[in-house]
C-alpha cells in the first residue's frame, strides 16, 4: 500500500535529509515561493472604435453607481457585474492573481500601496474596466520545516510505487 506512517517520515528525514533539502531547493521557486497576490472583482465593457465614446460614458456612469454602492446607497458591485460585464463568471472575481497574470493597467491599481475601493475607469485591450479591490496577500516563502514532511512523504510514496510496479512486472 502507498500509506506512509509518521514513523516512516521521521526515519526518512533522519536518513535522507540532504536529498530532501535538495528537492526543496530545486523546487523552491516553482512550488514554495508565492509572490504577492491580489483578489479583485471587475466589470468589463468591450468597445469598438465606433462606440468607444458611448461605452466610456456608460463605464463612467457604472463607476459612479459602484462608488455609491460601496457606500451602501447604490447598486451592489456583484449585481453590476451580472447586469453589465462581458465576463460574468465567478461574479467578476479574479482571485489570487499575481502582478504578471493581469493587464499592467489593472496591476498598477490593485498592487498600489493603497488601492482604491473602486477604481477609475481603466482602458485595457479587453475593454473599459472598473475594478473593485477585495484584498492583497503579501509574498511568502514556505519554510523548509513547513514542507519537509510532505517532501519525505512524496519520496516514500514514489519509492513504494516503484517497488509495487517492479513486483507486478
Amino acid at each position: 500500500s502507498l500509506v506512509v506512517s509518521d514513523e516512516d517520515i521521521t526515519l526518512e528525514l533522519g536518513s535522507n535529509l540532504e536529498a530532501i533539502q535538495k528537492i526543496y531547493a530545486d523546487d523552491l521557486e516553482r512550488k514554495y515561493q508565492k509572490p504577492e497576490r491580489a483578489t479583485f472583482a471587475r466589470i468589463i465593457l468591450p468597445f469598438t472604435d465606433d462606440n468607444k465614446d458611448e461605452i466610456q460614458k456608460q463605464a463612467t456612469e457604472l463607476q459612479n453607481k459602484a462608488i455609491s454602492g460601496a457606500t451602501d446607497a447604490g447598486a451592489d458591485f456583484t449585481v453590476l457585474v451580472q447586469e453589465h460585464s462581458s465576463n460574468k463568471s465567478n461574479g467578476g472575481v479574479i482571485a489570487d492573481a499575481t502582478y504578471e497574470q493581469i493587464p499592467a493597467e489593472i496591476a498598477s491599481v490593485v498592487f498600489s500601496d493603497t488601492p482604491p475601493a473602486i477604481s477609475d475607469v481603466i482602458e485595457t485591450t479587453e475593454g473599459f474596466q472598473i475594478i473593485k479591490f477585495i484584498d492583497k496577500k503579501a509574498a511568502e516563502t514556505l519554510a523548509f520545516d513547513t514542507v519537509k514532511n510532505d517532501i519525505a512523504r512524496e519520496l516514500l510514496q514514489t519509492s513504494k510505487l516503484s517497488e509495487i510496479t517492479k513486483k507486478e512486472a
